[in-house]
């Protein structure tokens, strides 16, 4: 079976109330059988695959206007490359204005990882949480920075940050971050749950783009 032929069958397993008719190589026109009515529109499929050489985003010209999709597969590798790295770092000591790689502070850790990924990010936790876009709990994805604050109301303020390592569970109300913890004196990995860091919970924000496709 062709990769074409394969791309056909998995719409119409996928969307059986829809019929698609091959425009070009990456392109299909789209028609709503159930409404009786025509609406054909004209979908994109960019060609992903884990081995592509595409960038996290590129863009393509569909006749109208400039259109921005994003490499789903190289940006989940991206992540999880970054995740395993942040991973053989549990148990460096912990220590103020530190930069890595024998040791960090919060920042540091965040900075030397997304730097190890690619991406230019502020190394003060306050900076770093009013960069990137703005994310709801239940829409946390693994990637993303996790803040925390201390003080006293309403004089709290953004002291703290970490790595999210996975998803948001919302069965359990719950995702897992690692981070340079100077409570337990080094990098360790944490639940969002646990009192300690859900009371202090100050939001989340997200530097890789391609995370927002929900």
């Amino acid at each position: 079976m062709s990769y074409k032929q394969f791309l056909n069958l998995i719409l119409i397993i996928l969307v059986p109330s829809v019929a698609f008719s091959q425009v070009n190589d990456n392109e299909y026109n789209v028609s709503d059988k159930p409404s009786g009515v025509d609406h054909s529109q004209s979908v994109q499929f960019a060609p992903i695959q884990e081995n592509s050489n595409l960038e996290e985003t590129d863009t393509y010209y569909d006749g109208n206007e400039d259109t921005t999709y994003y490499n789903y597969a190289n940006c989940e590798l991206k992540i999880n490359k970054l995740i395993r790295h942040a991973k053989m770092f549990i148990g460096t000591p912990y220590v103020w204005a530190a930069n890595g790689p024998d040791s960090f502070d919060c920042s540091g850790f965040v900075h030397y990882l997304y730097s190890y990924a690619g991406i230019d990010v502020k190394r003060n936790s306050k900076q770093l949480s009013q960069g990137g876009s703005y994310v709801p709990l239940r829409k946390v994805k693994k990637g993303d920075l996790v803040f925390f604050v201390s003080g006293t109301p309403p004089e709290r303020d953004i002291t703290h940050v970490g790595i999210v390592i996975s998803d948001y569970d919302k069965k359990n109300n719950d995702f897992r971050f690692i981070h340079a913890n100077r409570g337990a004196g080094c990098v360790s990995i944490d639940n969002y749950k646990d009192s300690r860091f859900k009371n202090s919970y100050g939001g989340v924000r997200r530097y890789f783009d391609c995370l927002n496709y929900d």
